[in-house]
């Protein structure tokens, strides 16, 4: 599954990032950054996370609809073997990016639906335990974009997901606080 995403999120973002047809403009972003879940999710709390972002503004328009991947993995050794976590969340939703400070410097904040799946692993010298879920959420987030260049831009993002499943017999909260670095160019 985590590999599947992969995928329609690269098809999604090229396919969108590359047509001109559109009117106004386009981003796209790659994201490096962590996650902290919510203590109710046990092991493997901070996780690691690496993304593709979205954004297409129509008619050069502050608003933009948003659509981004964003996968997180951890792992943890444990008495009797190994625990390891993957999150995928797909979202979904529009963010406010206006020329607030100067030209260059674009803070920005948003909101919208969440698609969270999650697989949780246990490893043993002698079996292999997996338990998947899909959940359905929301997120909020914000954050700002430096604008290099005509199509450079760098920034910071941070976001909190809610989203609630029952992974391995238990309820687990998918969601948490998310941050990150993203590299992105500029379709005008």
């Amino acid at each position: 599954m985590f590999i599947k995403n992969i995928i329609l999120s690269v098809f999604f973002v090229f396919y969108f990032g590359v047509n001109s047809s559109f009117a106004g403009s386009q981003d796209v972003k790659i994201l490096i950054g962590g996650k902290q879940l919510d203590s109710s999710w046990g092991l493997n709390r901070t996780m690691d996370s690496f993304g593709l972002k979205y954004s297409y503004f129509p008619m050069s328009s502050p608003l933009a609809i948003t659509v981004d991947w964003i996968g997180h993995s951890s792992s943890d050794s444990l008495s009797t073997g190994k625990s390891d976590s993957y999150i995928s969340d797909f979202n979904f939703g529009l963010k406010v990016q206006p020329y607030v400070i100067t030209r260059n410097l674009r803070p920005f904040i948003g909101g919208g639906l969440s698609i969270v799946s999650a697989e949780i692993d246990y490893l043993s010298s002698d079996s292999i335990s997996k338990h998947k879920d899909v959940a359905l959420g929301y997120w909020v987030g914000g954050g700002a974009d430096y604008i290099v260049s005509d199509h450079w831009i760098l920034g910071i993002d941070s976001r909190y997901v809610v989203a609630e499943t029952d992974v391995s017999g238990k309820d687990k909260k998918l969601g948490g606080f998310g941050w990150g670095i993203t590299l992105g160019y500029i379709f005008r």
